[in-house]
């Protein structure tokens, strides 16, 4: 899906342009727990769940998290897809779920740094991530949370890195947050929010 291959597709990537979505098709069908999830659906009344050639059924209701105004415009949308916006749970006042860290967020500019639950870190990017963090503290008056989740094997010595910026008290680095990101983000006190790019976290942050 993300070939960075030039469109239109030149003639000579077009055999391995549709290699790789054959190999996506694969890889989706075959899915370890997709034979599970088609089950259960089957078994709660779905008929023919989870078909990658039939995803375009305009007898069904489709919800998207796409924020109108806010994605690629479309001059057509189908009458039985609604737009919802960032689609999330209610979660409580970020105050209430974590009264510390929002007092610290308060202090000053606060950068989310926040590449989700799935993203662990390898030492590459660990190395490359504190070196912009520190360029950032050192070229502003900024302060940066940052959810930082190791990869197992993982050797690079992050602690003795950060210390420095974590001694000035502008820094904090942490495994998991108490507080739920889009809440967070509610607060008012986060200047930037630094994601991997996903929908959940476009659509939550301009929400």
């Amino acid at each position: 899906m993300g070939s960075g291959f030039p469109y239109p597709v030149p003639w000579h990537l077009i055999p391995m342009n549709m290699y790789l979505n054959a190999k996506m098709i694969y890889n989706v069908m075959n899915m370890p727990d997709l034979a599970a999830k088609k089950a259960f659906l089957v078994e709660k009344g779905v008929a023919d769940p989870v078909r990658y050639y039939g995803l375009h059924r305009p007898d069904s209701p489709w919800l998207t998290q796409t924020t109108p105004g806010a994605s690629i415009p479309m001059s057509v949308v189908p009458e039985n897809v609604t737009c919802t916006g960032p689609i999330t749970l209610s979660p409580a006042p970020a105050e209430e779920q974590d009264p510390e860290l929002v007092d610290w967020v308060r202090r000053k500019p606060t950068v989310l740094f926040n590449l989700g639950s799935a993203f662990t870190y390898s030492t590459g990017q660990a190395e490359q991530t504190i070196g912009a963090i520190r360029e950032v503290l050192e070229r502003s008056d900024l302060q940066v949370l940052w959810k930082f989740n190791l990869t197992p094997g993982f050797s690079y010595p992050w602690e003795e890195a950060v210390k420095p910026m974590v001694d000035t008290g502008r820094l904090r680095v942490s495994p998991w947050l108490n507080v739920d990101p889009p809440s967070l983000l509610q607060s008012g006190h986060i200047a930037a929010f630094v994601t991997h790019g996903g929908a959940n976290g476009y659509h939550e942050s301009i929400e």
